[in-house]
């Protein structure tokens, strides 16, 4: 008898998922001098977008040696040899954002996730909540999974992860308007850190600042002041 891959029939889009990540966070750390202080993919991008920019401007080593600085001619020879790389590393940003996003559709049509799937969406999950420009990437429908009131149909399979889910989204707050359409989601979080026992101090700590910043936002001012 012909044995079914568990993982194909349970996980198929996990097995179709393409996982670009290791090749970026290597990539990445060859083109750090770059970089400065931009450590999130869609950050690091843009910085190497303008990087790749000036190495393809024939005039730009003109204008640099007529009115720029030595910094700047050194961070251009510096950056010659990478030139290819850094226009792969920009192509697997896009690849990687591309994937996620699949993800993201899949999981919204089966109508829930469980940790396995999580933990391969994650990574990409905590980039937004750390990425200044994130709401540009943030779909109005990933908000409505994560966010909406849970309806018959279960989203979470543990109390854990909707925590993780909640606090990721209170991060992602000021990234994007739609999230102030969600008030309740920070009465949840409060609710969920007072019964979560094996949370560290920092931890509920951090998450009860998270919440009462969202509560601010709200104009739930007296709520905010209980979490802080």
């Amino acid at each position: 008898m012909e044995r079914k891959d568990n993982n194909l029939t349970q996980y198929p889009h996990l097995v179709l998922y393409r996982d670009v990540k290791p090749e970026i966070d290597k990539g990445l750390m060859e083109v750090d001098f770059l970089l400065g202080y931009q450590k999130t993919y869609f950050s690091a991008q843009g910085k190497l977008r303008s990087a790749l920019a000036r190495l393809e401007d024939p005039n730009y080593l003109e204008k640099i040696k007529k009115f720029g600085t030595p910094s700047m001619i050194e961070e251009r020879n510096r950056a010659l040899p990478y030139k290819d790389k850094i226009a792969n590393l920009i192509e697997k940003i896009d690849v990687y954002e591309t994937e996620n996003n699949k993800l993201i559709n899949a999981l919204i049509e089966k109508g829930s996730v469980d940790e396995r799937e999580f933990s391969v969406l994650f990574p990409y999950l905590k980039m937004l909540a750390e990425d200044n420009a994130a709401h540009d990437r943030i779909p109005h429908e990933l908000v409505d999974f994560f966010c909406k009131e849970p309806s018959k149909t279960r989203r979470f399979n543990s109390c854990d992860l909707r925590i993780i889910c909640n606090y990721l989204m209170l991060q992602i707050k000021a990234k994007g308007r739609y999230y102030f359409a969600y008030p309740y989601i920070a009465d949840e979080l409060v609710d969920l850190i007072a019964k979560a026992d094996h949370l560290s101090g920092t931890n509920r700590a951090e998450m009860l600042v998270e919440a009462g910043d969202y509560y601010l936002t709200a104009c739930q001012r007296s709520k905010a002041m209980e979490c802080y």
